[in-house]
C-alpha cells in the first residue's frame, strides 16, 4: 500500500515486517542469527533507516508535554486516493477510516 510505504519504515510498519521475514528462516541460519542479536540488528539496519520525523515533542513549563505531529503530505495523498477507490467500491465504512488517516498525515491536505 502505498500509504504505508510514505509514512516510512517505522510507522509504516515495514520493518516489522522485515524482522518477522527474517525470524520465519530456520534455527541457525544467518537470517536467523542476525535477526536474534539485537545489538548487530538495531546499529546495522534500524539506526540506519531513512526514518523521516514525524512529531517532536516538548516539555511545557507547568510540567505538561505537547506533541506535535509534522504533516507527510505523501502519505496523506496515498490514503485519500485509497478513501476514494473504496467510496467508488462500496465500502464507505473503510473509505472513512482512509480518510481519517489521511487527515491525521496532513490535515492540510484536503481533498
Amino acid at each position: 500500500d502505498a500509504a504505508l510505504l510514505a509514512m516510512g519504515p517505522l510507522e509504516g510498519g515495514a520493518i516489522h515486517a522485515f524482522i518477522s521475514a527474517l525470524e520465519a528462516w530456520p534455527e541457525g541460519s544467518a537470517q536467523r542469527q542476525f535477526v536474534e542479536n539485537e545489538d548487530l540488528l538495531w546499529t546495522s539496519l534500524v539506526e540506519r533507516l531513512p526514518v523521516q520525523h514525524t512529531q517532536r515533542d516538548m516539555q511545557l513549563p507547568d510540567g505538561g508535554s505537547w506533541t506535535a505531529k509534522f504533516p507527510n503530505k505523501g502519505a496523506a495523498v496515498a490514503w485519500a486516493n485509497r478513501a476514494q477507490a473504496l467510496l467508488l467500491a462500496g465500502a464507505p465504512d473503510r473509505a472513512l477510516r482512509s480518510a481519517r488517516r489521511a487527515a491525521d498525515a496532513n490535515p492540510e491536505y484536503l481533498k
